[in-house]
């Protein structure tokens, strides 16, 4: 119990209740040994897990402390807040640390503070988003996953944002009168090759601050946890390009995203123009998810996309079923909403056992529902459609009581990530 006192990775064991893989004690020793410095792990590898106990632990050395911890949202600093306080308020935790003491004053969601012999105006841990809001001074400044698809993605100008706000909001934060130096720790996964991961891989390449442990081949950093079998599973389930990003840690460039977010937000429609309403059928495509793959953890959607077909072949989006249900309900949700918008013409995949699928459904159909069998990949099909897409032929509802110019309609926002993160996001049903 002392010694967890004296070391995060006995602290890990005896509190937490971790069993440390190799890759985590290497992080934690890098921790130790560098006061800036930034780590790159694949995704689920434990990064924010040991951040947590980490802080927790420093909390528990210095109780003066003040920590500044920076994430993608408010939401996720939040979350991560409150697992550091649960720590704190274990009685784990108060057998390695019985002199800390939570300020029931200021123990929010936020932020916290610790019992300290001396009054403090900082808080002892401030969590917030990259681009929050934050005062007083940092001993410790982390930065964990401050990247998202939507900050280093979907909008480019972000990306700058993003920088800028590191630059002038939070480093400037630090404390550098104290005899100690501030510590400045950095972890993440690549997104974008320009965001500012790849500004700090490039700046501990130079100081020896890097820790960069990818998957190689189907070999994880953390093969006590994760195996290789397991990885190839979900290279086969997210494609090759959203692995090499999450995993192999290669970040994205620009060009590969096959559907630019400027095409869709031009071509954003309030109402479909006259001539155009009066020509046209009301149309559908349907896609199941009723099979083997992605049945655990993040499972696949069934979507029916409703859209007018005008005479010049322009789609314009109006309605959309999206359902992780059984058919039979998916189903009947689906052709409910086809009846009513009138559509006229609809089209499903029907590649193997979905053909009976679409058998099933047409028996109720308020019209003919044409199967698709597919002989190419995904990548394929989407980039076919790529010019379709840049000359502003398809068309989504914008959001007509949003403040700001080019906002998508709420219920259609799925489909602008989807399409806008292809083929490197997390889902790809609507694009399918």
């Amino acid at each position: 119990m002392a010694l967890a006192g004296q070391s995060p990775n006995l602290f890990a064991a005896y509190v937490m209740g971790f069993d440390q893989g190799r890759l985590h004690y290497e992080m934690q020793r890098h921790l130790t040994q560098h006061d800036n410095c930034y780590i790159e792990f694949p995704r689920g590898h434990g990064k924010t897990a040991q951040m947590v106990l980490r802080v927790a632990w420093e909390v528990g050395r210095d109780p003066s402390v003040r920590i500044k911890y920076v994430q993608q949202s408010d939401t996720e600093s939040k979350k991560t807040t409150g697992l550091i306080k649960s720590v704190i308020e274990s009685d784990a935790y108060a057998r390695v640390f019985p002199e800390i003491r939570p300020d029931e004053e200021c123990w929010g969601k936020s932020e916290f503070k610790i019992v300290t012999e001396r009054w403090q105006r900082d808080a002892t841990v401030e969590a917030k988003s990259i681009f929050g809001r934050a005062g007083g001074r940092a001993d410790i400044l982390v930065a964990d996953d401050v990247c998202d698809l939507r900050n280093s993605i979907q909008q480019a100008a972000l990306r700058e944002q993003v920088k800028e706000f590191w630059t002038t909001n939070w480093l400037p934060m630090r404390d550098f009168t104290k005899d100690r130096h501030p510590r400045t720790w950095k972890v993440g996964t690549c997104y974008h090759a320009d965001d500012i991961t790849a500004d700090w891989r490039r700046q501990h390449e130079s100081d020896d601050g890097l820790l960069r442990l990818p998957v190689e081949g189907f070999r994880s950093p953390w093969p006590e946890a994760v195996s290789e079998e397991e990885l190839a599973l979900i290279r086969a389930e997210v494609g090759p390009f959203a692995f090499a990003r999450s995993y192999e840690l290669l970040p994205v460039t620009s060009d590969l995203i096959v559907f630019n977010g400027d095409w869709l937000r031009d071509s954003l429609y309030t109402e479909i123009p006259d001539w155009e309403s009066k020509n046209g059928i009301m149309c559908a495509a349907i896609d199941f998810a009723f099979s083997e793959k992605k049945q655990d953890g993040d499972p696949d959607w069934s979507v029916c996309l409703i859209a007018w077909k005008d005479r010049k072949g322009q789609l314009w989006l109006k309605d959309m079923v999206r359902q992780r249900s059984t058919f039979p309900d998916f189903c009947r949700v689906a052709l409910d909403r086809m009846r009513t918008l009138g559509v006229a013409q609809a089209v499903a995949e029907a590649n193997g056992p979905q053909m009976g699928l679409v058998q099933q459904m047409q028996q109720d159909a308020p019209c003919a529902i044409r199967p698709l069998n597919r002989d190419k990949d995904k990548i394929t099909r989407a980039s076919e459609r790529q010019g379709f897409v840049e000359a502003h032929r398809l068309h989504l509802p914008a959001d007509e009581g949003s403040s700001g110019h080019g906002q998508v309609r709420p219920d259609f926002r799925v489909v602008w990530d989807e399409l806008t993160t292809f083929p490197v996001g997390g889902h790809d049903d609507t694009v399918d």
